[in-house]
């Protein structure tokens, strides 16, 4: 009996999953991270950079939030062309203009970030 109480409540939780923000069109965004000038030959363990950037699909808007020692510049690109910079890391953008898939690079002194913003 007690198995089945247990086995009835885990098919519950998993029938019914948590209630939250599923409508949202917020999202995360992922971040290639990769060092300047460095050719990469054979395995190498990833660029640890805690960079995190969510884009708001619905209000057109991207935020980028880093550690505050993390100096570099961003740049939102369409179709290779700039489209708003920011001289410092932690930063918000408004994206006006038409839709398809933006990229976002962040610069720093000795590495690039890169990743794809779908509005």
């Amino acid at each position: 009996m007690k198995h089945f109480l247990v086995f009835l409540i885990l098919s519950l939780v998993a029938a019914f999953p948590m209630m939250g923000d599923d409508n949202s069109s917020t999202r995360n965004i992922s971040l290639e991270k990769r060092a300047k000038g460095i050719v990469e030959k054979g395995q190498r363990a990833p660029l640890r950079l805690d960079i995190e950037v969510t884009c708001d699909a619905s209000t057109r808007t991207v935020e980028v939030v880093a550690d505050e020692s993390l100096e570099g510049e961003v740049f939102i690109l369409f179709d290779g062309a700039t489209v708003d910079y920011s001289p410092v890391i932690n930063s918000a953008f408004y994206i006006p203009e038409a839709s398809g898939q933006y990229t976002i690079e962040i610069e720093g002194s000795a590495w690039i970030a890169t990743g794809v913003l779908p509005l």
